[in-house]
Formats: C-alpha cells, sequence, structure tokens
C-alpha cells in the first residue's frame, strides 16, 4: 500500500512529517489531508489563531505532489 505524507506549510516555512501513513490511493491521501485540515482550522479559530497561510503539501512516498491544500479551502462558507 503507497505511503503518504502531509508536510505543513505555514507561508514559506515548511515541517515535514516524518512518518507519513498508509493509504489505498491519491483520492483518499486527498480525504485525509482535508480532514485533518478541517480538524486544525477548528482549533486554531478556537485558539484565535490564523490559518490563512497554513496548507497542507500531500506527497506519495516517490516524493510526487499529490496535491497542496490551502487550509482556508477546506471552509465552507
Amino acid at each position: 500500500m503507497p505511503r503518504y505524507y502531509f508536510h505543513l506549510l505555514n507561508g514559506s516555512e515548511r515541517n515535514d512529517d516524518p512518518e507519513g501513513c498508509e493509504l489505498p490511493n491519491d483520492k483518499l491521501a486527498i480525504i485525509e489531508a482535508t480532514t485533518a485540515a478541517r480538524e486544525m482550522v477548528v482549533e486554531a479559530v478556537l485558539q484565535g489563531a490564523p490559518v490563512g497561510r497554513l496548507a497542507f503539501e500531500v506527497v506519495d512516498q516517490d516524493n510526487r505532489l499529490i496535491v497542496e491544500l490551502p487550509f482556508i479551502s477546506v471552509v465552507r462558507e
């Protein structure tokens, strides 16, 4: 099963995910990133922290970019 890494971007800073997780395919990796981003947005809002510069960079085990997911994109109006 492929391994995916969810690197956290904050503007020009990048915090690498050293462990990643195994998921069956790219689509489920995007769903996982979306769910995690929503949870992190809730925490940030509760703490009064900005979320506009946060994003996940999801890459596979070959370091192929699957998606760059800005946290603001997971917030529904």
